[in-house]
């Protein structure tokens, strides 16, 4: 199979935590755990759960918003420009490799 969609459960990331740099953004950063195997993302995209109404947003309605690839280059950018700032409704997503070594 060439292509595949995965649903991932996004854990929010302990501001404390061995991720501590990455979850200091902003205060709201989440993260999964990619499947095995994993090759290349081709999008993302953040489904929201409406609690309560807003707008023209009913309770219980689904909301889905494409986020946008964050590479090491925009980071620093998107850090300091207030129109940059990740918000609901500006997701974005960034790929963290962190390689566990098992011994056996």
């Amino acid at each position: 199979m060439l292509k595949a969609t995965a649903l991932l459960t996004p854990e929010k990331c302990d501001e404390y935590g061995p991720q501590s740099e990455i979850g200091r953004m902003m205060g709201a950063t989440y993260e999964v755990n990619m499947p095995t195997d994993y090759l290349h993302i081709l999008n993302c995209i953040c489904v929201y759960d409406v609690i309560k109404t807003f707008k023209c947003y009913n309770a219980g309605d689904v909301w889905r918003r494409p986020a946008t690839r964050l590479t090491a280059d925009v980071y620093s950018q998107v850090l300091d420009n207030f129109w940059l700032r990740p918000t609901y409704r500006r997701p974005y997503y960034y790929i963290h490799n962190v390689n566990e070594y098992v011994d056996g």
